[in-house]
C-alpha cells in the first residue's frame, strides 16, 4: 500500500477469480487507514455469505471466520463434460464454494484470510498462514517469512516460521519477542496466552 500510494491517488483492491471475475473491491484513498485483507463490499449482482467450514448450513455471525460462498446473478461455472464435478462446486442453494476462508464485518466488508487448504490446525484453533506472515514481516530485520505446520504430539500441528533475515544480527529471541508483543497480547487473538496453554516460545523459528 505504501509503495503504490507513492505514485497513485487511489488504490483498488480486488478479490475474485477466473470463475466469477470480480467479487468485491474497496477503493483505498488513504493507505494508512487500510485494514489488512480487506476486500471491500460485493460488486453489483454478487451475494456473499460466510458459513461454518464443517456445516455449510450454518451461517457464521458477523466478524467470525468461515468458508466464503458467493453467488452471481449472471454467472455460473460449468465444467466441460464434468457434470458431477460441476455439481460439487455448488451448495444446494446455488452458492459457489470458493475454498477461501474469511469473514464479514459489521459494515459489510469482506476480509479474506487465506485458502482453506492452507489451514494449520493447532489444538482447538485453526490458523491461516497469510494472517500470521503479514504480521511477522513487520518485525525489524525480517525480509520474508513462510509459516507452515509441523507435526506435534500434543496439539497436532505446531506453527513453524521460516525466516529470511537481513543479517545474522537478528536473533530468534528478538523475533519471538516481537511476535509476543504484536500478536499474542491481543485478547481477541487465538494465540493469546489467555486462550492457549502453550507459550509462543514453543514456536519453531
Amino acid at each position: 500500500m505504501e509503495a503504490a500510494s507513492a505514485f497513485s491517488d487511489k488504490i483498488k483492491v480486488a478479490y475474485g477469480g477466473t470463475e466469477f471475475g470480480m467479487i468485491s473491491f474497496p477503493d483505498v484513498d488513504d493507505p494508512n487507514k487500510y485494514n489488512d485483507f480487506d476486500c471491500g463490499t460485493p460488486t453489483l449482482g454478487v451475494e456473499i455469505k460466510i458459513v461454518n467450514t464443517e456445516h455449510e448450513g450454518t451461517i457464521m455471525p458477523t466478524g467470525e471466520r468461515g468458508l466464503i460462498l458467493v453467488k452471481h446473478v449472471d454467472s455460473r461455472v460449468q465444467l466441460l463434460n464434468e457434470p458431477d464435478a460441476t455439481k460439487a462446486l455448488y451448495t444446494s442453494d446455488g452458492f459457489f464454494r470458493t475454498g477461501d476462508i474469511g469473514k464479514l464485518t459489521a459494515d459489510g466488508h469482506l476480509i479474506v484470510e487465506g485458502r482453506g487448504s492452507d489451514a494449520i490446525s493447532r489444538g482447538m484453533y485453526i490458523f491461516y498462514p497469510g494472517w500470521l506472515e503479514t504480521r511477522i514481516r513487520r518485525c525489524p530485520g525480517v525480509v520474508d517469512v513462510a509459516v507452515v505446520g509441523v507435526p506435534d504430539p500434543v496439539v497436532g500441528e505446531e506453527l513453524c516460521a521460516c525466516l529470511l533475515l537481513e543479517s545474522d544480527d537478528i536473533t530468534v529471541q528478538s523475533v519471538q519477542e516481537f511476535v509476543e508483543k504484536d500478536i499474542v497480547t491481543s485478547i481477541d487473538d487465538p494465540l493469546s496466552k489467555n486462550k492457549t496453554s502453550r507459550d509462543i516460545s514453543s514456536w519453531y523459528v
